[in-house]
């Protein structure tokens, strides 16, 4: 009988939380986009979340994505109800499990709140954090349209296009820069030689996971 009670007591715990973070969200149309090709999304589906508020309090086992279009986060409740968080309400996220494959490396994924004031999104991505330097990922999308003008017609397509934007922070220093091979050479040639230490540690050196190993190694120095 204790175990029920215990079992009840905790569901409705859960069902509480939900209640409270859902509360404080802006219902968002999950077809708003269906004329437009590819995803907004930074994750290819809806992952599983850990939410910390600015009180303090921890809303467990929320399904979540970035939008990169709007730059929100999105909290998924069920196939057609989706909600638009509140920065205001929400400081950071935690994902635990289920990491996507280009962040295997991690152990967990953390999303904190505005990290720079002029980034689009809500929140970024913490790939590394030191008492020297951190590592952001801000994730940002935009619409591509063509147009096709066969005889008599006007087609236009409308497309996602997704982009991750690395910040890497040094006291009051920000460098900012994306995945490209040129790019990289350049803007992080005063910490040392990305590609060789990349090709010495078997990393694809324009990679996330080498981008933040190459960071964690400059403490070492």
């Amino acid at each position: 009988m204790r175990k029920i009670i215990l079992f009840l007591l905790f569901s409705g715990m859960l069902s509480a939380q939900s209640k409270v973070i859902f509360s404080n969200t802006t219902d968002v149309d999950p077809d708003r986009y269906k004329d437009v090709k590819g995803s907004c999304y930074l994750f290819e589906d809806f992952i599983i979340a850990d939410l910390y508020s600015i009180n303090g309090a921890l809303h467990k086992d929320i399904l979540i994505n970035l939008n990169g279009e709007t730059g929100s986060v999105e909290a998924r409740e069920n196939e057609k109800k989706y909600l638009e968080l509140k920065p205001s309400e929400i400081a950071r996220l935690v994902i635990r499990s289920g990491l996507p494959p280009d962040f295997h490396f991690m152990d967990s994924l953390h999303f904190v709140h505005k990290p720079l004031k002029n980034l689009k999104s809500d929140y970024s991505l913490l790939l590394y954090s030191d008492e020297q330097y951190k590592l952001l990922i801000d994730y940002e999308v935009s619409t591509a349209v063509t147009v096709q003008r066969p005889p008599g017609q006007i087609i236009e397509t409308k497309r996602f296009a997704g982009k991750q934007k690395f910040y890497l922070m040094e006291g009051d220093e920000v460098l900012s820069f994306e995945l490209r091979k040129k790019e990289l050479k350049k803007k992080l040639s005063k910490y040392g030689d990305l590609f060789k230490w990349s090709k010495k540690k078997g990393f694809k050196a324009t990679s996330a996971e080498a981008i933040a190993g190459f960071v964690a190694s400059l403490a070492d120095k």
